[in-house]
């Protein structure tokens, strides 16, 4: 049987203290992908440890941004995290 590949996909917008906890939850994904709303603290940053898979786009509501996230994915089965 194959493995089953999956993509952590993560939207957030200004979560510094709590970005970093989620995405060491999720170190055992194949990847991550971060779509951040242009962060004004130190998110960007922290994401960047984790992944280079980090995108910036303006939020154009809930719907409009988790299909771009989930867009960005390698792989069928996908993760989806809202931090905030």
């Amino acid at each position: 049987m194959d493995k089953v590949m999956v993509s952590a996909c993560v939207m957030t917008f200004n979560n510094g203290e709590q970005i970093e906890d989620c995405l060491k939850s999720v170190t055992w994904a194949d990847e991550t992908v971060v779509v951040d709303s242009f962060s004004t603290d130190q998110t960007i940053e922290i994401c960047r440890k984790y992944t280079d898979r980090v995108y910036q786009r303006r939020w154009p509501g809930f719907k409009d941004q988790s299909n771009y996230t989930m867009s960005l994915a390698q792989y069928r089965w996908i993760l989806f995290y809202r931090c905030r």
